[in-house]
């Protein structure tokens, strides 16, 4: 009895030590990063129409904003404008 459970214990370190190895092996591939000009962004959701939900998306660092908007019943996300607003004209801040 004793060998039957040594042979269970063998086999099930065998199983773990040959999952192991295949989990090293796959998470061993280098990542592929995107860089990023900037990173500091400011995001704002809410309804725009009757079915229609929106984010403001701002990047901070180019003080440009762009707007989405999904449409409930189409299911598809649509810009609100052809190119991304400049806050600093649309404030008419001087720089």
């Amino acid at each position: 009895m004793r060998s039957g459970k040594r042979l269970i214990i063998l086999t099930l370190l065998g199983v773990n030590l040959a999952l192991l190895v295949g989990l090293v092996a796959v998470n061993m591939q280098p990542a592929q990063a995107r860089p990023f000009k900037t990173t500091d962004y400011i995001m704002v959701t809410g309804k725009v129409g009757q079915t229609t939900e929106g984010v403001y998306i701002i990047d901070v660092a180019s003080r440009k904003m762009i707007g989405l908007k999904l449409d409930k019943t189409s299911k598809k996300m649509q810009s609100m404008s052809r190119t991304p607003k400049n806050l600093l004209t649309d404030f008419k801040v001087s720089n």
